[in-house]
């Protein structure tokens, strides 16, 4: 991991603040972005609209309108971030070289293969990448990384407007926004896996968004429950009427779960 470590890093910052914390139970009276107080405010009405959807199909529309909201949400993120932290044409160009070293040429790319990628990369290029220390350690730390936990094929666009989003949340804590930060790279994860952006899963396809929070004792619907039971103390109703073959797994339950265990 030695090599990972030569990264443009931000100043150091605190840890997230009680205005974070109220911000993120939609209780501050004042947000840091209008933005995020948009999403907070919106996100609020549809929790209660998918507690007391009628049926499955109708927790699925609650869902697909989440994600809609966050990928709102982070698609003006984006467009506010300084310029340095974008991934402009000379980097680009520098991870398509290791992209094309690491794949020999093959246009899908495994998401184990990431360490080797980030490795590779730092061997040639130094200084230049708008990522700091926490993002890497999550993507492709042996202990605490997730994205080298997935099942994923990449291919390059979709890798590289990944790293773009990852930027953006290193951005977010070298504001000293840690709770959002987080909150966007979990929404990075989710949509690797949550490809048609439905804003939920079924229940194999979430078994793979636990295996990259290193959870693999969950092999039923009943483990889920007990591997869930904090998270479900504020989500009363949320696997109401699901199973394992009928489940409606939603990004919300994800994003809660990720920041619990302060992922």
């Amino acid at each position: 991991m030695r090599a990972l470590q030569r990264h443009i890093r931000p100043p150091s910052v605190e840890p997230c603040s009680k205005t974070q914390v109220a911000e993120y139970y939609g209780r501050s009276q004042q947000f840091y972005c209008s933005a995020y107080e948009k999403l907070h405010r919106e996100l609020q009405a549809s929790q209660q609209a998918f507690q007391t959807a009628k049926d499955l199909e109708g927790k699925k529309k609650v869902a697909t309108t989440e994600l809609l909201l966050w990928r709102t949400f982070v698609s003006s993120r984006l467009e506010d971030m300084p310029a340095h932290f974008h991934i402009g044409k000379l980097v680009q160009n520098r991870l398509e070289r290791t992209w094309m070293r690491i794949g020999l040429r093959r246009t899908l790319i495994p998401a184990t293969d990431f360490l080797q990628f980030f490795t590779e990369y730092n061997k040639h290029y130094t200084g230049d990448f708008p990522f700091d220390q926490t993002a890497i350690n999550g993507l492709v730390h042996p202990v605490r990384g997730h994205l080298t936990r997935l099942p994923n094929l990449f291919h390059w666009q979709q890798f590289l407007r990944f790293m773009q989003i990852e930027a953006l949340a290193s951005y977010e804590r070298s504001t000293g926004q840690q709770l959002p930060a987080k909150q966007i790279s979990t929404y990075n994860i989710w949509t690797t896996l949550d490809t048609e952006q439905t804003g939920h899963l079924d229940f194999p396809r979430f078994q793979q968004l636990l295996h990259a929070l290193h959870i693999v004792s969950v092999t039923n619907f009943e483990e889920l429950h007990k591997e869930l039971a904090w998270t479900l103390r504020d989500l009363p109703r949320e696997l109401e009427g699901m199973s394992e073959s009928k489940a409606v797994l939603r990004f919300e339950l994800a994003r809660r779960l990720f920041l619990e265990r302060n992922e």
